[in-house]
């Protein structure tokens, strides 16, 4: 569905909420590790405060993907070069404040893996999901309403059964106007992205927002650093010093410990992200315009 290029405020609200669930999922599944995901979960030793916690918070992947969906990718070109732009500045960032406030080693191996998206599955998914969605688009405004219904049943009946209950490997699967719905084999089954009641979970999360009408400009300011939030705190070298650091909180003050990390990285990450976000957008702009006029011949006005 394409929507006009002015931000509705409900949908950039839930963009910060889910990236707040990624960030307290990160921190739940591998800095306290009481899920399963790196220790075997034990019943007796981990409870279920961090299965439930995990529950509520591993629909945020599908519900960026959702979001995609929804307005669509209105310029492919655009939309790629902007993707390689923020992961080189953000993981650039994210590295150098590792190694300014951890005494973290600088070796430009690391700055190098740092910066590009590839050590990222989640970014190298929606990088392929931008590149496919106009071909997508496209297929979906030839086919009539009864079409599409078949399709969505089937494809879901396909990706459920095959993809979740018998644990075929699916890449990436399109439930709805670009959906994807991403499944890794290390990931506890009960917690795969194609689980239908996660699928249910993201839907439902995006319906309700959709339902709010309302406009605030610190919310849609806020929400254009919410990518850069996301590579600021998974890039590869900084991730086992964020684990260690909440789990040492975790075992003194528990989930509220995790969750007030989970705060402040969240604050952080976006008072870092916003600012930066607005000069990698220029970039963006610039680049596009100055290599598409040369080999495109076209210009990027917005």
């Amino acid at each position: 569905m394409n929507k006009s290029l002015s931000r509705e405020s409900n949908i950039e609200l839930l963009r910060l909420v889910a990236i707040f669930f990624v960030i307290l999922h990160h921190l739940t599944i591998k800095g306290a590790d009481t899920v399963g995901y790196i220790t075997p979960y034990a019943f007796e030793e981990h409870g279920v405060a961090g299965v439930v916690i995990n529950s509520f918070c591993i629909c945020a992947v599908n519900v960026f993907l959702l979001i995609t969906g929804w307005f669509g990718v209105k310029n492919l070109y655009k939309g790629v070069v902007r993707l390689i732009i923020d992961c080189i500045v953000f993981g650039s960032i994210s590295y150098v404040c590792l190694c300014i406030f951890f005494d973290h080693g600088f070796t430009a191996v690391e700055w190098f893996k740092s910066s590009i998206f590839t050590p990222n599955r989640f970014v190298t998914v929606y990088m392929m999901l931008l590149i496919v969605s106009p071909l997508i688009e496209r297929a979906l405004d030839k086919v009539d309403l009864m079409q599409f219904k078949t399709f969505i049943i089937l494809f879901t009946i396909i990706e459920v059964v095959f993809g979740y209950v018998f644990n075929y490997s699916i890449a990436a699967a399109f439930i709805f106007l670009n959906v994807v719905v991403h499944k890794w084999n290390d990931a506890l089954w009960f917690f795969r992205y194609n689980n239908p009641l996660i699928i249910i979970t993201a839907g439902s999360l995006f319906l309700f927002f959709t339902k709010l009408s309302f406009s605030n400009k610190v919310v849609n300011m806020l929400a254009t650093g919410v990518f850069g939030t996301f590579i600021l705190h998974t890039t590869p070298f900084l991730i086992p010093v964020r684990n260690e650091y909440t789990h040492r909180v975790f075992e003194q003050y528990g989930y509220v410990g995790v969750f007030v990390v989970c705060c402040m990285l969240f604050v952080v990450c976006c008072m870092l992200s916003v600012p930066v976000s607005t000069m990698t957008q220029q970039a963006t702009k610039w680049i596009c315009n100055f290599f598409g006029k040369r080999f495109c011949k076209v210009e990027i006005k917005g």
